[in-house]
């Protein structure tokens, strides 16, 4: 009993910790990406507004 309980827990120990840096790293990776669409989001709108203003003051000229 005792050998198998050392010989899985190492095992167990090692499959928790994999589980854990896949987790994390999920986490920063889903994060990134988020951060990375919204910045396009936010820039595409940024650009159209600017263009809709340009245009608009353009046209006051």
């Amino acid at each position: 009993m005792d050998e198998r309980i050392s010989i899985k827990d190492p095992f167990g120990l090692g499959l928790s910790v994999l589980v854990t840096v896949l987790v994390s790293g999920g986490a920063v990776v889903g994060l990134i990406l988020v951060a990375f669409m919204l910045g396009i989001v936010i820039g595409a709108w940024l650009m159209h507004e600017a263009a809709r203003s340009w245009s608009s003051s353009s046209r006051s000229l």
